[in-house]
């Protein structure tokens, strides 16, 4: 049973395991939406917008094209911050990821190991 449970661990396990380490990071940068966000960074926020009228008038027309590149400044704003957040998050999503690979790789070791360590707090030996 020990065999197999190692065969299992260091086989399908680690692949399973292995997986999951790595789409935790892509799936944090879906999560967040960074590449749509990076491709509508200038977008309007809420897709607000002045709408233009028949005829031109300089007031309204300026009045627009100032409404109109605040809330697109705004969205810019809002993007930039989630696309920093998304990268923080994806970068440790990744450090998670790994380290959790390589604890994975030395799970079978520590069983053993804090066993000894128990025994040896039981016994005495280092006092």
């Amino acid at each position: 049973m020990f065999f197999t449970l190692i065969a299992w661990h260091y086989g399908a396990g680690l692949r399973f395991t292995a997986a999951n380490a790595l789409y935790l990071p892509l799936g944090m940068f879906r999560y967040f939406s960074v590449a749509t966000l990076m491709r509508t960074l200038i977008a309007p926020w809420h897709r607000i917008l002045t709408p233009r009228t028949r005829g031109f008038d300089p007031s309204v027309f300026f009045t627009a094209l100032g409404e109109n590149f605040v809330s697109r400044l705004a969205g810019a704003v809002v993007r930039v911050f989630v696309i920093a957040f998304g990268f923080v998050a994806t970068l440790a999503a990744a450090v998670i990821g790994v380290v959790w690979l390589a604890i994975w790789l030395f799970l079978p070791a520590a069983v053993p190991a804090i066993a000894a360590w128990g025994i040896i707090l039981i016994t005495g030996a280092f006092s």
